[in-house]
């Protein structure tokens, strides 16, 4: 047995905390119509089959479900404009268990029109003093204990079926699966140290490129980009004789080592004009605590030094 209500040019107030009572049914529908009665435009429903589920939709054509919250105040953490809880806990023992399921088909004949799953337009118009940052999305995971082993934050699928995996992120913020691809390893390399130094017109010796985090020795890639800036008067080298050049600890038995690294392109280093470069790069395996630093030579003759800039980029494998 159903039951609905009809909203004309009228407000109907719920008291805090008062009931609507359907009876003891195994589901109902509470229906929104529209002031003739002629067509649902959304409902409540609820059933006990198969389990204790309530259902939000709406239906018919052209119609839009809308939740709403505005407070001039600001929402905390706690205040949400849709809050999605459960009171007890997701204690199932074999099918998939979903918070949230939305199920769209999308089968237009003709026209161009594109479906969006999902879009969120998020506007920040900042002034005055504010200084808050915002998060356009957030997954937050509260793992106390997690005893499986195929975690994931993030999962992209497609395909005829809708279950190729085409991207993918685990529990560690690792991308595990890449176009379609699974990776390796630590997934994606990423960029963890990056300098820019210009102007130079002496040697650097042994500057600090990048810390390594304790948690554990990894796999770096090494990249350095050096090119003469104003050349010297008289002549000049640039990486000097000793050239350019990597020291780290090796996380295989903590001996310290020291790379020169090879000029990958067919500048002549001696040319001592603009058109002088260095490109070079090493895979190194770091020790866990220690240090990476980086080396240039340097050698000019003449009242007018040369001068170089020189970047270097560290990677994460």
């Amino acid at each position: 047995m159903g039951a609905y209500v009809v909203l004309q040019s009228t407000n109907l107030q719920v008291a805090n905390n008062s009931a609507v009572d359907f009876g003891a049914n195994t589901s109902w529908t509470w229906n929104f119509t529209n002031s003739s009665g002629a067509t649902t435009n959304g409902s409540l429903g609820y059933s006990t089959s198969p389990s204790n589920v309530f259902q939000l939709s709406a239906v018919g054509s052209n119609v839009t479900l809308t939740l709403q919250g505005n407070q001039t105040t600001g929402f905390g953490e706690n205040q949400p404009v849709i809050h999605i809880t459960n009171g007890s806990t997701f204690n199932g023992t074999g099918a998939n268990q979903t918070l949230i399921y939305s199920t769209v088909t999308f089968a237009p004949s003709s026209g161009n029109a594109i479906l969006e799953g999902f879009n969120h337009v998020l506007t920040v118009n900042q002034s005055g003093t504010a200084s808050g940052s915002y998060h356009g999305f957030r997954i937050q995971v509260v793992e106390t204990s997690v005893l499986g082993t195929a975690n994931k934050f993030f999962i992209c699928q497609g395909g005829t079926s809708g279950t190729t995996t085409r991207f993918e992120i685990n529990s560690s913020g690792q991308i595990d699966n890449y176009a379609g691809v699974a990776t390796a390893g630590n997934g994606v390399p990423s960029e963890v140290a990056d300098v820019n130094s210009s102007a130079n017109s002496s040697a650097i010796s042994s500057a600090l490129l990048y810390a390594v985090p304790s948690a554990g020795p990894a796999a770096y890639r090494v990249s350095i980009y050096a090119k003469v800036t104003t050349d010297a008067s008289t002549s000049s080298t640039l990486g000097g004789s000793s050239g350019f050049q990597i020291s780290y600890t090796d996380s295989t038995d903590s001996t310290s080592q020291t790379i020169t690294l090879v000029n990958q392109c067919n500048s002549n280093l001696s040319g001592n004009t603009t058109s002088t470069v260095f490109v070079g790069s090493a895979i190194i395996y770091a020790a866990g605590g220690t240090n990476i630093s980086y080396s240039v030579g340097y050698t000019s003759s003449g009242s007018t030094p040369m001068e170089y800039l020189v970047k270097v980029r560290v990677e994460s494998l």
